[in-house]
């Protein structure tokens, strides 16, 4: 009777044992993952307030965008719509916003139009230019350089796939790397082929990046494009284009930082 008392003895004290043991894991999971929860608020933010030019039906396909940028990034982040307008975004804290705010404010519409080479642009300046065409300006330096460009693009930043940095395999200079979805592609090779042996311009958000020549029908449904680049804004180029041109504009109404 002694032995069966010290056995049950044992038995029960191995199974209150257990019991302790998936208690104390499952209240360390729990108190993990409350943790895990809690870590994001209880860090310094910054946060920025953001007002849509146009109405709130945008805001949703805004908030989009700038969700695909900021992952690119890295940069965990929250959205709050506010009012009829407005989208507070919040980001780890950052000592310098600029560029937050470039990323988050920078429409990011590429174009690829063809250059109007019948008239100069310095006389389509002077009010003769034709209307199907308009002046853009290309930074060189110091100095703004304008370019006439025909008012309708050849294909547009809405038929990218892919975008990456890169360097050029002669000068080492950064540059883009750009792919065309198969739409995009046969739009890009039908003007190419049509105009070899003009300039067209590559253009984000109306100005010029660059202005080269087509030498020969593009037809593989990808590019380069070259523009005086640094590394940090040939990444930063890439970025916008693969994830997408902003569908309304934005302005930063308010900056602060958010203690925890």
């Amino acid at each position: 009777m002694t032995d069966l008392r010290y056995v049950l003895g044992l038995a029960v004290g191995a199974a209150l044992a257990v019991a302790l043991v998936v208690a104390f894991a499952g209240g360390a999971l729990w108190l993990s993952g409350l943790y895990a929860q809690a870590s994001w608020p209880l860090q310094p933010r910054t946060e920025l307030t953001v007002k849509l030019a146009t109405d709130a039906h945008a805001r949703d396909r805004t908030i989009e965008v700038l969700g695909r940028r900021l992952d690119s990034l890295g940069w965990k982040h929250t959205f709050t719509r506010s009012g009829a307008d407005r989208i507070v975004i919040q980001v780890p804290l950052q000592p310098d916003t600029t560029r937050l705010k470039e990323v988050v404010v920078t429409p990011g519409k590429l174009e690829f139009r063809l250059v109007d080479t019948l008239m100069s642009p310095q006389a389509a300046l002077r009010g003769h230019g034709p209307s199907d065409s308009e002046v853009l300006y290309q930074q060189a330096g110091d100095q703004r350089v304008p370019i006439l460009v025909k008012k309708q693009a050849m294909v547009d930043g809405t038929d990218l796939t892919d975008a990456q940095a890169s360097y050029d395999q002669r000068s080492s200079e950064p540059r883009v790397n750009f792919k065309f979805n198969s739409a995009g592609a046969r739009k890009f090779g039908r003007a190419t082929q049509e105009n070899v042996g003009r300039p067209f311009a590559i253009a984000l958000d109306n100005q010029v990046l660059s202005a080269p020549v087509i030498r020969e029908p593009i037809t593989g449904g990808a590019g380069q494009i070259a523009g005086n680049f640094t590394v940090q804004s040939a990444y930063n180029l890439a970025l916008l284009l693969r994830s997408g041109a902003l569908p309304a504009t934005l302005t930063v109404i308010d900056e602060r930082t958010i203690e925890p």
